[in-house]
């Protein structure tokens, strides 16, 4: 499994990944298709496509062209298929990351994300927010308030530049069979490695961010009548 597939569908599950909130429920079911490019210092630029579904009871599934990711927020785990060896590495997700933070005087997540503009897009109502670092780094966030999905990310730090958006956006319950590993695969379980990813990835579908960050609301944008 190519290092670049690995990190193209982790970058695209946070477009889309929500956990459970304290009562236990999940997000509405959709598919989209996403779009990933990256912009390197030199100039060099690159676009992975690909598409996402998510169920209602809370699993999603990534394919990125070059395989698959399922993740399964009840059981805790992620499932990256590799069609070309017929393999499913399954990783197990831990305890800590699967539930949402408490928030408080001590939490590292701000209780509430103020002030942030909203407005409307293809009929569908948009936080937005523009979060900047210390070390002059920034991220642009739009979030559909409806479903509770990023629909649109933009990462710059140490001149290079990641943008993520979401496209053909539709809400209902996908085929189950995309949550399910295909007959005939061969199951390897894997160590988990999402301690590495948390500390160098920040899931935005949450807005988990660093200490001593600042929070600045994009300007105003008119609102489609």
């Amino acid at each position: 499994m190519s290092n670049e597939f690995r990190y193209v569908v982790a970058m695209a599950a946070l477009l889309c990944v929500a956990r459970a909130n304290a009562q236990g429920e999940f997000p509405p079911p959709l598919a989209a298709e996403y779009e990933v490019t990256f912009t390197l210092p030199n100039g060099e630029e690159f676009t992975r496509r690909g598409h996402i579904s998510r169920s209602a009871s809370g699993k999603m599934r990534q394919d990125a062209g070059l395989g698959a990711m399922i993740t399964d927020l009840q059981s805790g785990t992620v499932t990256m298929l590799v069609g070309e060896r017929n393999e499913a590495h399954v990783f197990t997700i831990p305890e800590e990351l699967r539930t949402r933070p408490v928030l408080g005087p001590n939490s590292r997540v701000p209780p509430t994300v103020e002030p942030f503009e909203e407005t409307t897009i293809d009929g569908r109502r948009i936080a937005k927010t523009l979060i900047m670092g210390d070390q002059g780094e920034t991220q642009e966030v739009w979030t559909a308030t409806d479903l509770g999905v990023v629909t649109y990310a933009r990462f710059q730090a140490n001149g290079a530049t990641t943008t993520q958006e979401l496209r053909n956006l539709t809400e209902g319950e996908p085929d189950p069979q995309l949550f399910e590993i295909p007959n005939g695969y061969t199951v390897v379980e894997q160590p988990s490695r999402f301690d590495s990813l948390n500390s160098r990835v920040r899931p935005t579908a949450e807005l988990h961010f660093g200490e001593g960050t600042r929070i600045v609301p994009q300007q105003p944008t008119p609102v489609d009548p």
